[in-house]
C-alpha cells in the first residue's frame, strides 16, 4: 500500500514537472513571437501586406482565424489576428486597406485605426480567390463571394459587396463565377452553367450608388468540363484578357483568351504552350494575380516559376526567365506572386534561409532586391492556415 502511494506521488511529481516545463516553454515561445512583431508598423510605413487565413475544413462551428501581416522594407512585420475567411483577398484603396470578414467589413487607415462595418444581412464564408478590386474612377471597392445553390432550383447564388467611405452594400448575383476583373469603371465576370456544363458568359456590372446594373452575354455554348481558370481578367482600352488551361488527352493546353469589350465576344484565342498531365499539377499558377499587361505585352508566371511574355501584335509567346534559386514545391500554399510598377515580386518561404522573403525581379529577369522576413513561420503555426493574398504597395 505504501509502495503504491509512493509510486502515485512520484507519477504526480513528474507530471507536475512536465506541466511546468510546458508552461515555461509556452511563455518563452509567446514572448519570442511577440519580440518579432513591431506593433508600431502601420499601413503608411509598409511596403507589402500578406493575408493568411484558415480554410473551411479546419474551422469549427463557422469560426476561423486570419493573420493580416504588414511588412516593411527592412523586413519588420506587424501581425494582426482577425476572423478567418477562405480564399479572401486584400483591397488597397487610395489611402486605406479593406478586408472582408464573414459578417463585417474592416477598413484600416494609414495609421492602422480600424473601422468595423457589420454586414449581418450578407454573411459570406468564402471568396473566389483574389476576386476583389478598387474602381479608381469611382473610388469604390468591390469583392465577390461564392455562396450556395438555391434550394430546389437549378441556380447558384453569389454575393457582391461594394462600397466607399460613406456606405457599404451587398446584393445577390445568380451566377457561378469562374474569374473576375475590372477596368477601373466596370466589373467583369466570366460565369458558367454548373448544371449542363455547357457555355460560358461575360457579365458586366456597373455600380450606381447603392444599386448595381448587370448585363450578360453568351461567349460560347461549347462544353467547358475540363478547363481551369488560372488568372483574373486584365484590361486595356478595347479588350479583356485571361489565361486558362484546357485538358486535351494527356496534355494541358495553356490558352490566352481575348474578349472584345464592344462586341462582348471572344475575339481571339492564343495557344501558349502545353504541359504533360503525367507530370502532375505543378504547372498550376501561383495565384490569379500571375498576369500583367504593359505596352501590348502580356506577362505571366506559371507554377514552375517560369516567366513568359506574349506579344499581342506579333502573336508570339516567349520564355523570359525562371526565378533564381527557386524550385517548385508540391503544394503552393505559402507562395504568391504580384506584378507592380513594371516589376514582378515573389513572396515565399526560403528553405535554406529558414525565413520568408520577398524577391523583386525586373521583367528582364534581373533579381533587383530581396527583403528577408524572419518570424512569420514562428508566429503562424496553426494547421489549416494558408496564404490567400499578397500585395506590394511600394
Amino acid at each position: 500500500m505504501i509502495q503504491s502511494k509512493k509510486r502515485w506521488l512520484l507519477i504526480g511529481a513528474v507530471s507536475l514537472i512536465i506541466l511546468i516545463v510546458f508552461l515555461i516553454f509556452s511563455i518563452f515561445q509567446r514572448l519570442k513571437d511577440e519580440s518579432l512583431i513591431n506593433r508600431n508598423l502601420t499601413l503608411q510605413d509598409s511596403a507589402a501586406a500578406v493575408l493568411y487565413s484558415s480554410s473551411l475544413p479546419y474551422e469549427r462551428n463557422g469560426d476561423g482565424k486570419s493573420y493580416l501581416v504588414f511588412i516593411s522594407k527592412e523586413g519588420e512585420v506587424n501581425v494582426m489576428e482577425r476572423g478567418g475567411m477562405e480564399s479572401n483577398s486584400l483591397i488597397l484603396a487610395k489611402d486605406h486597406l479593406i478586408l472582408n470578414e464573414k459578417d463585417e467589413i474592416l477598413t484600416f487607415d494609414l495609421h492602422n485605426d480600424v473601422t468595423e462595418e457589420p454586414m449581418p444581412q450578407c454573411r459570406v464564408i468564402s471568396g473566389y480567390g483574389q476576386s476583389s478590386g478598387y474602381l479608381d474612377q469611382q473610388d469604390i471597392y468591390y469583392s465577390l463571394f461564392n455562396h450556395k445553390f438555391k434550394e430546389n432550383e437549378p441556380e447558384y447564388i453569389s454575393y457582391i459587396r461594394w462600397g466607399d467611405h460613406e456606405a457599404q452594400n451587398c446584393q445577390e448575383i445568380n451566377e457561378y463565377i469562374e474569374t473576375t476583373g475590372h477596368d477601373g469603371e466596370k466589373i467583369y465576370l466570366i460565369t458558367s452553367d454548373l448544371f449542363n456544363h455547357k457555355g460560358i458568359s461575360l457579365v458586366e456590372i456597373e455600380i450606381d450608388g447603392g444599386s448595381i446594373k448587370e448585363n450578360k452575354y453568351l461567349l460560347t455554348d461549347q462544353s467547358v468540363d475540363d478547363r481551369f481558370y488560372f488568372t483574373n481578367m486584365i484590361s486595356d482600352e478595347r479588350h479583356l484578357y485571361f489565361i486558362v488551361a484546357d485538358i486535351l488527352d494527356s496534355k494541358a493546353q495553356l490558352k490566352l483568351l481575348q474578349i472584345n469589350k464592344t462586341t462582348r465576344q471572344i475575339e481571339d484565342t492564343y495557344i501558349l504552350h502545353e504541359y504533360n498531365l503525367a507530370d502532375g499539377t505543378k504547372y498550376f499558377f501561383f495565384n490569379r494575380d500571375s498576369i500583367y499587361l504593359e505596352d501590348g505585352m502580356i506577362f505571366y508566371v506559371d507554377g514552375f516559376g517560369d516567366v513568359y511574355s506574349y506579344d499581342l501584335q506579333k502573336k508570339n509567346d516567349r520564355y523570359l526567365f525562371r526565378f533564381k534559386d527557386y524550385q517548385r514545391k508540391e503544394y503552393l500554399n505559402d507562395e504568391q506572386v504580384f506584378f507592380h510598377q513594371d516589376a514582378l515580386y515573389l513572396f515565399r518561404y526560403d528553405e535554406d534561409k529558414k525565413l520568408h522573403v520577398i524577391e523583386k525581379f525586373r521583367l528582364n529577369g534581373e533579381r533587383e532586391s530581396i527583403i528577408e522576413i524572419p518570424g512569420i513561420k514562428d508566429i503562424i503555426r496553426e494547421k489549416g492556415i494558408f496564404i490567400y493574398d499578397f500585395k506590394m504597395f511600394d
